[in-house]
C-alpha cells in the first residue's frame, strides 16, 4: 500500500495535468474564437473600403454632374438675356 503523501502527491499531479488539458482546451477554444473575429473584422474591413470606394466614385460622379448642369444653366441664363435684349430692340423699333 501506498502512504498518503505518495497518494496526495499522486492526486495532486492528476489534478494539476487535468487542470493543464482543460486550461489548454480553453486556449485552443478561446484562439479559434479570436481568429473568428479577426476573419469577420476583415471582411468587414474589405466591406467598408468598397463602400468608401463607391462613395467616392458616387461623390466625383455628383460633381461632374452639378458641373455640367450648371454650365447649362448658365447656357440657359445668357439665351434668356439675349432673348430680352432681342425683344427689347424690337419694341424700341
Amino acid at each position: 500500500m501506498h502512504s498518503p503523501l505518495v497518494l496526495q502527491l499522486c492526486s495532486s499531479i492528476v489534478y494539476g495535468v487535468m487542470f493543464v488539458f482543460v486550461a489548454h482546451h480553453d486556449q485552443q477554444a478561446l484562439q479559434e474564437k479570436l481568429d473568428g473575429i479577426r476573419r469577420e473584422l476583415e471582411e468587414e474591413q474589405g466591406a467598408l473600403d468598397r463602400l468608401r470606394r463607391d462613395a467616392s466614385t458616387r461623390a466625383e460622379q455628383d460633381r461632374g454632374n452639378i458641373n455640367q448642369l450648371r454650365d447649362e444653366l448658365a447656357r440657359f441664363k445668357t439665351r434668356l438675356e439675349e432673348t430680352r435684349l432681342v425683344l427689347i430692340s424690337q419694341l424700341h423699333i
